[in-house]
């Protein structure tokens, strides 16, 4: 029973009391003695349960002595009033709840704060005692009066006992930090009183919270690293996933020889789940199977699960038990039905890159998922389409996925060293139509009117600059997405390549497909660019060719270049005479758009790939960014290195996805795999601006407007923004040095200036000094559009913040205070 129901049950007592006692009676009918005693027995058993312990007890002494008495005069009343019936088994209730604490390690940690409200209940209980002398009607009341007080005080030991609980549970953990070198696996019993942990190149042990620092050996030493720990839903069994493709199923309450090894996986097994009858075991291994077993006699029921292209990651069980869901390092999502051992659902497609957990809702009727690639899904367990996501907010591979008790909650940690609670209960989603999820190019217009954009749905859409709106499509025809898209210099049609190994070319004034697909290679076109005359049009491939298109026709002219490695970027002067490619191993080359001869490199560029180059319009400059997280500017005629753009946050921003320059040459946009975009001095390579947040996800591509004073940019999150960066560009100073820039930003803005914030990783909005204004949920992250950013098309409809009159800055808890 729990405190608040005691309260409630105690005004609903007095207000009944005090009409009773207004009337003058004098008296109820008596409970006989046998009624009384076959009350009484189960509160009179619990406090001796409480009291058998003085050791373990310790500072909660007071309270029981005094909730004894307390009782006692409950027993007597009893026999005045059946009212009291009701309210001495609640208060048998109050003290189950805190022997629940006492019972464990938590009642021996009582500080001298809870002492003293021991000792207050104990006074109130003694005033209670004396007050008996009085009337039967205004005794009670009296008494019913000193009870809610009581309970008040329960209230706040109650809530002290469960911070205890905590800070107990970080103390073991600290504990068992310190008894091996690295904890990489931990399980806890559903009971709370066990944990067993392990390292990946060392063996399992158990700790018993129940009995303070008793840490054993689960397996022997001889067995190799434990990569996935489990336990059965009543704690009595634990279940350990090995490196060698075996499985242990170890019996707690049992000696140590008791064990079940299971043998049937042929390498690593990285997740193991009981069923919810305990009766079975389902694990995923990297042999790409999921396997289900008899917890008894440790032999497979049925065949195993195959159907992965890639090892399984994390398997989950249905809560009745019927189906097993496996989420895998091919990026699906598969379901089986445990008893015909067939797949019912799937595979599940979404998300980018491995899914490293899954699981399914105490309802049965989601499936959740998170994934290396910084998102999380949710799907619908029966159609298998997407109900939420992808949900943006962690900045590092999702680790872990889990469903609160009511499903209503979905739980997430994540290598950014975050745990998260998302709002899985509500299902309206706004979309603005002809924006997708996973934006992987995009063009401006030459009338810098326009923007196109190609999603990894296959979506080719075209929207208007200035008012946001969808202007054409979505043009329909990629069977898969869409990697890169284009302008003709006359704005007359729109080219886009696919992973589907096509290229198409579309009337801008119709939208019209010109020519259907345009076939010719056998692997994904990853990049297509116009050029000057508006006839040709030249396309790059996986197969590491470069090639030229007749636009009239459809037909392809010829084939410009063949490298001998993976070329992954290009760029082109607009009068399509020079072609810069970036490989795969780190290297750049320049070679005749006409001819294919070779006019600069191979040069040694980078040490990984080079995931983007860009050309300046006279082919003066070259610029290259790779996933070492370094942006080159070079000699676009001799390949010699100008200068590095470089800062001391480059490592934290992960790989360039796409580098830019300038229409005047002057300048670098750069983006990056964290979501910011950023721009630098052409000239000395510094960086002119704070890295522009605005993206959830990668950042994809970016572009300078033809004018030079603004930057688009589109994002895995389906998001597309605008920034303004014509007070740079326009300004006459060469050196505006970010150490600069700063300087006078601190100077001139001692306070708070609420038209200049940031937004950072966490969801804190920031003033230019650091200050901590107010906390928004990831959620919300894409909808606002900061300061710099003049426009954003998004897949769900943003909001602005007025802010003025808000208890911000140092003030902003007042807001919480009561």
């Amino acid at each position: 029973m729990s405190l608040v129901s005691l309260r409630d049950s105690f005004a609903r007592s007095k207000a009944r009391w005090k009409k009773y006692v207004n009337t003058g009676s004098e008296g109820r009918t008596r409970l006989t003695s046998a009624e009384a005693q076959g009350i009484w027995p189960s509160v009179g058993s619990l406090l001796k349960q409480l009291q058998s312990n003085p050791e373990m007890f310790g500072p909660l002494r007071p309270l029981i002595n005094g909730l004894s008495r307390l009782a006692e005069i409950c027993e007597g009343l009893s026999r005045e009033s059946d009212e009291y019936i009701e309210l001495r088994g609640k208060i048998g209730g109050v003290l189950q709840d805190l022997s629940e604490h006492i019972k464990g390690p938590t009642g021996g940690m009582m500080p001298g704060s809870v002492k003293l409200i021991c000792l207050y209940i104990e006074s109130e209980v003694n005033t209670l005692e004396q007050k008996q002398s009085r009337d039967t009607g205004r005794k009670v009341l009296d008494t019913i009066e000193g009870l809610e007080g009581v309970v008040d005080c329960c209230h706040r030991v109650h809530s002290h006992l469960e911070r205890l609980k905590l800070n107990l549970g970080l103390q073991i953990l600290k504990d068992i930090n310190q008894q091996t070198l690295s904890v990489d696996y931990v399980a806890v019993s559903p009971d709370g009183t066990t944990v067993v942990f392990s390292s990946y190149e060392g063996t399992a042990y158990v700790w018993d919270i129940k009995n303070g620092s008793t840490v054993t050996q689960l397996l022997p030493d001889d067995i190799p690293g434990v990569l996935c720990i489990a336990f059965s839903c009543d704690g009595s069994r634990v279940a350990c996933g090995l490196k060698n493709g075996e499985v242990y199923i170890c019996e707690l309450k049992l000696e140590a020889s008791s064990v079940v090894r299971l043998k049937w996986h042929t390498s690593r097994v990285r997740s193991v789940v009981f069923s919810p009858d305990c009766l079975h075991l389902a694990s995923g291994s990297d042999d790409e199977t999921v396997r289900v077993w008899d917890v008894r006699t440790g032999q497979p029921v049925g065949e195993h699960f195959g159907g992965h292209s890639s090892w399984v990651r994390s398997v989950s069980y249905s809560d009745d038990g019927s189906q097993v869901a496996s989420a895998s390092g091919d990026g699906t999502i598969r379901v089986w039905d445990t008893q015909k051992g067939q797949m019912v659902l799937g595979p599940l497609i979404g998300h980018l890159h491995v899914v490293s957990s899954v699981a399914i809702s105490p309802c049965g009727t989601f499936i959740a998922s998170g994934s290396s690639d910084k998102t999380i899904r949710v799907y619908d367990a029966h159609a298998g389409h997407t109900v939420h996501g992808p949900l943006h907010g962690h900045t590092k591979a999702v680790n872990l996925v889990m469903y609160s008790p009511d499903g209503t909650r979905l739980y997430s940690c994540s290598d950014d060293g975050t745990v998260r609670t998302w709002n899985v209960q509500d299902r309206t989603v706004w979309t603005i139509p002809g924006v997708s999820a996973g934006i992987c190019s995009i063009r401006y217009s030459h009338s810098g009117w326009h923007v196109v954009s190609g999603s990894n749905n296959g979506m080719v859409n075209v929207h208007d600059i200035r008012t946001c709106k969808l202007v054409l499509g979505p043009l329909l025809g990629h069977d898969k997405g869409v990697t890169s898209v284009d302008y003709s210099p006359g704005d007359r049609y729109i080219a886009s390549s696919s992973f589907d190994s096509t290229l198409r070319i579309w009337d801008t004034s119709t939208g019209n497909d010109i020519h259907g697909p345009m076939h010719g290679y056998s692997r994904a076109v990853t990049c297509v660019r116009f050029l000057a005359d508006e006839s040709a049009l030249l396309s790059v491939s996986d197969d590491g060719t470069v090639r030229t298109w007749d636009v009239r026709t459809g037909q392809q002219t010829m084939q410009v270049f063949a490298g001998d490695s993976w070329i992954l970027s290009v760029g082109v002067t607009f009068d399509g005479y020079r072609i810069a490619c970036g490989s795969w191993d780190g290297r750049i080359r320049v070679v005749d758009g006409h001819t294919g001869n070779a006019l600069v490199g191979p040069i040694q560029a980078h040490p990984n790939s080079v995931l983007s180059v860009g050309l300046s319009t006279n082919g003066m400059l070259l610029v290259s960014g790779s996933d070492d997280s370094s942006v080159q500017v070079r000699d676009g005629q001799t390949g010699k290195q100008i200068v590095a753009c470089v800062d001391r946050d480059q490592s934290r921003r992960g790989g360039v996805s796409s580098v830019c320059i300038s229409p005047n040459g002057l300048y670098v946009a750069s983006a990056y795999f964290n979501g910011t975009v950023c721009l630098w001095d052409a000239q000395n390579g510094k960086r002119l601006l704070s890295p522009l947040k605005g993206h959830t996800g990668l950042v994809t591509e970016v572009q300078f407007s033809p004018d030079g004073s603004h930057v688009v940019s589109c994002s895995s999150d389906g998001n597309i923004c605008r920034w303004d960066v014509s007070s740079v560009c326009s300004s006459s100073e060469e050196q505006r040095a970010i150490d600069g820039a700063e300087e006078s930003i601190n100077s001139s803005n001692s306070s708070t200036t609420l038209e200049k914030w940031l937004l950072d990783e966490d969801g804190w909005v920031m003033d230019l000094s650091g200050r901590q204004l107010v906390w928004l949920p990831s959620d919300l992250h894409s909808r606002l559009p900061i300061p710099s950013t003049l426009m954003s098309i998004v897949r769900q409809e943003y909001f602005e913040q007025d802010i003025e009159g808000w208890n911000i800055g140092d003030r902003w808890t007042d807001c919480y205070r009561v």
